[in-house]
């Protein structure tokens, strides 16, 4: 896979595309383009850069002129004055302090007319004013709250958010991504457009794909698992689905969500023995998605709510970050049963299907959509299920860490 960029715009901007191209295109060997109508995404294309070509003449060469899409009224994004207020919260142990300030510096940036921002520090030791001095310099905005959460893990920081929120909807992502001018107010709109659903999950992109390990994140496991259409999860015909809701990849990622304030608050929030900075290593949210689901709420994935992530960058971060995946996904099973052993034969009934699938994909082939079957690396896959297997008893550990 060839040296990639990725950028997003906007159909109607087309004669203004130029603006929107802020990064040496001639360090990428091709160009994933997101085409949205009036937010929401449309299309998504390959270019292959021609040298000699100014990006934005070969965009509007090779991109369609015409759509022939419609946005239907219920579509349409909510007007400032229906949009409640809304908290963001990003929790952070400030291992990484220009993408902390890039983070932040693009959430004052949102269109979203009513809202503020908590940025939780997780390091043991409170250093708020540090951290509050470190943010204040990244641009006008709304006012940045900064609190301390000395409990470690992202459950414990995120939970901290939750108590600050002062609205009814609370979003949540993380410190090493970019946010779109859009993205609350997209979110907040999947939520209100469905009075069913108690959470909603936005598109997460890279930022670039350059690296080998950028580039095998992409291709073997998907990405961020993005989709181009909404969606809603928990609704009846879902019970069809052999696998709901325990397949929980395709309902999104917590880099990317919001909830009603109340509903996450009545649930507990996440658990504190789940996620990054604890030995469970991650599905915190995942977990919450599947305890929403399990009591009839609904979920809503809406892909007009973008963020832009960094991709770990060496193969050594992604052998981590898989096992890590791993260890969280079989971790966040374990949690759901010892908090209602009901779920154990619920997942027992799963097996079956789950091992078959598991069975058909142990050579270790990909079958991507726009590609053949690609070899998956044999140190990815053990590193997964390395992960899985070690899950439960990380779990564990992690409980007994907090009592």
């Amino acid at each position: 896979m060839a040296a990639t960029r990725i950028i997003v715009l906007d159909h109607e901007d087309r004669d203004r595309w130029e603006g929107h191209i802020d990064f040496d295109d001639r360090i990428y060997e091709q160009v994933d383009v997101l085409l949205r109508v009036e937010r929401r995404p449309v299309i998504m294309q390959r270019i292959v850069r021609k040298p000699d070509t100014p990006l934005a003449e070969q965009l509007r060469s090779e991109l369609p002129s015409e759509i022939n899409w419609r946005l239907d009224d219920r579509d349409r994004p909510s007007g400032d004055e229906k949009l409640p207020h809304a908290t963001v919260v990003v929790a952070s142990a400030f291992q990484r302090q220009p993408e902390i300030q890039e983070c932040v510096e693009s959430l004052r940036h949102l269109d979203y007319p009513d809202f503020d921002i908590v940025v939780v520090d997780n390091r043991k030791t409170a250093r708020t004013e540090d951290a509050a001095e470190l943010l204040s310099g990244v641009g006008s905005g709304p006012r940045v709250k900064v609190v301390h959460e000395p409990i470690t893990g992202g459950s414990a920081a995120r939970n901290r958010g939750l108590r600050e929120a002062t609205g009814p909807i609370v979003a949540f992502t993380d410190d090493d991504v970019i946010a779109d001018a859009s993205w609350l107010r997209c979110l907040v709109h999947g939520l209100l457009g469905n009075p069913a659903a108690d959470c909603v999950t936005g598109m997460v992109l890279p930022r670039e794909i350059v690296t080998t390990a950028q580039m095998q994140f992409e291709e073997f496991f998907g990405g961020f698992n993005r989709r181009l259409s909404p969606a809603t999860f928990g609704a009846p015909e879902d019970a069809e689905d052999a696998l709901f809701p325990y397949a929980p990849g395709r309902f999104g990622t917590g880099a990317n969500m919001a909830f009603r304030t109340e509903r996450l608050r009545a649930l507990g929030g996440f658990d504190v023995a789940l996620g990054p900075g604890t030995r469970a290593r991650g599905g915190e949210e995942l977990a919450v998605f599947l305890r929403l689901l399990d009591g009839k709420s609904q979920l809503s994935v809406e892909p007009a709510a973008i963020v832009y992530h960094r991709h770990r960058e060496t193969v050594g971060e992604l052998h981590k970050q898989i096992r890590g995946y791993g260890i969280g996904l079989t971790a966040m099973y374990t949690s759901l049963v010892l908090s209602d052993p009901r779920h154990l034969l619920e997942i027992g009934r799963r097996f079956p299907r789950a091992i078959a699938l598991l069975v058909r994909s142990s050579n270790g082939t990909v079958r991507k959509p726009t590609h053949d079957a690609i070899k998956l690396p044999a140190r990815l896959r053990a590193e997964h299920l390395l992960g899985m297997v070690s899950g439960p008893v990380a779990y564990l550990r992690s409980r007994a860490d907090f009592r």
